[in-house]
């Protein structure tokens, strides 16, 4: 039994084994926790980083901080582990305790920790995990159910080590990646709050935009035959239909329900569903750029309603945006803005390619 993609020189069989025989689960610590920690929860955590060190006092920490942690220990996460968020502690702090949520199942190895970390973070594992898990909302597996699951190792340390440098050089490379897009995205508030936010608003937005609704319900729209034109909902395309409403460049926000007042930029031949309104540009004025000075302002104060949320045009109607009176000034401005996007939109591309990479040899390196 061996996986699909193997480095050269390993030729030995991988062996069945349970997690429990090469891990102690939530082990037993005696140290004691120290007056003040750095604690780690379920929301400390996204794709194997931890987001935030989160220092707390002993006096005022929640009773699932139990988890005392050592360098090199795995983090699982029991509570909707289908999010992957699992971590491996490999640094160390020279004054402050880690100590971990009872969220996490705890797992502390024999095996190289990385190697096992990237092979608990598989989907025949995430698989495995997700059929012992009970409850709905919120599914959860205990630690007893987890560490009896079959896994497939390598037992050579060397064939180990090498596997889990190499993941460990494609996930600092995710990690640049992420840094890179973050990097854009802080220069282009920067400008655009530098052009446009620091001016004084001097345009209302019923003085630039008309406001327009539709009637396209996600019910109808599901019936329709497959076609070319886009549906767009509240978090993008829904589906493409052989049909359309609009064909002139529009800001879409979200007006009803989840995600209200998100804001987005449409163009071509499209729809929109009923639960959105387009906003297009009055003569003078650049759509564009409009939608660049609309996402320097905060639309939440006009929100009302509690079940389901709203948010009208008629409220924000007046807030006042700074505009150019120079049509060909706003558009120099948006060119800027949306070199900077289309830079992000790149590197976007380039991260979800290094992922599909990294997806395809947890398959493919595993067994």
């Amino acid at each position: 039994m061996v996986p699909n993609l193997r480095f050269k020189k390993f030729n030995n069989n991988w062996s069945r084994t349970t997690i429990s025989k090469v891990c102690v689960c939530n082990p037993k610590n005696e140290d004691k926790l120290d007056d003040e920690f750095i604690y780690i929860d379920l929301e400390s955590v996204e794709k194997g980083v931890l987001k935030s060190k989160n220092i707390i006092h002993l006096k005022n920490a929640p009773s699932r901080a139990q988890r005392i942690l050592y360098k090199n220990d795995i983090l699982f996460q029991s509570v909707r582990p289908y999010q992957r968020n699992n971590y491996l502690l490999n640094e160390d702090d020279d004054f402050l305790q880690y100590v971990a949520s009872t969220g996490y199942i705890q797992l502390r190895t024999t095996l190289n920790p990385y190697f096992l970390f990237q092979l608990l973070n598989t989907d025949k594992i995430n698989n495995e995990v997700m059929l012992r898990c009970t409850g709905t909302s919120y599914p959860a597996i205990n630690s007893n159910d987890f560490s009896n699951i079959l896994i497939t190792i390598t037992n050579d340390r060397n064939e180990q080590n090498k596997i889990a440098k190499f993941f460990s050089l494609i996930e600092e490379r995710i990690q640049t990646q992420i840094k890179i897009i973050d990097s854009y995205f802080s220069l282009s508030k920067a400008i655009s709050n530098t052009l446009i936010g620091q001016s004084k608003g001097n345009t209302r937005l019923r003085e630039c935009l008309n406001c327009y609704s539709s009637n396209t319900m996600e019910s109808v729209i599901k019936q329709e035959d497959l076609g070319d034109y886009p549906v767009y909902g509240a978090n993008g395309i829904i589906k493409k239909i052989n049909n359309y409403e609009i064909e002139h460049p529009s800001i879409a926000i979200v007006k009803d329900g989840s995600g209200v007042g998100k804001m987005f930029k449409l163009s071509g031949k499209y729809s929109i569903l009923s639960t959105l309104n387009y906003l297009t540009s009055k003569p003078g004025y650049d759509i564009d750029y409009i939608y660049y000075a609309l996402k320097q302002k905060s639309l939440k104060k006009y929100v009302v309603g509690s079940g389901i949320p709203h948010i009208y045009f008629k409220d924000y109607e007046q807030e006042k945006i700074y505009i150019p009176q120079n049509e060909l000034q706003q558009q120099n401005i948006t060119s800027v803005l949306q070199s900077i996007d289309e830079e992000i939109g790149n590197e976007i591309k380039q991260l979800k390619n290094y992922e599909l990479l990294k997806k395809y040899l947890l398959k493919n390196m595993f067994v």
